[in-house]
């Protein structure tokens, strides 16, 4: 439960510094995008991985190599 609380607490900052985003500094705010860009890069930069079947970390079911039978 001490990591679903974190997680909440977490959240609710979160959400509580969105609120307040209208009334920020244009500092935080392009603070905030550039982070929000930099989380959106991450995520479709993995997913394209992923889709494109050359990943090299056999993290994702797509990149695991076939057990088709020996090879002789």
């Amino acid at each position: 439960m001490d990591a679903r609380q974190e997680t909440v607490g977490l959240l609710n900052k979160i959400w509580l510094k969105l609120q307040s985003l209208p009334s920020a500094h244009p500092l935080e705010l392009a603070g905030f995008f550039i982070l929000l860009i930099f989380i959106f890069t991450v995520i479709l930069m993995a997913v394209l991985t992923c889709v494109s079947r050359s990943c090299c970390c056999r993290c994702c079911p797509c990149c695991k190599p076939k057990q088709d039978g020996p090879n002789v």
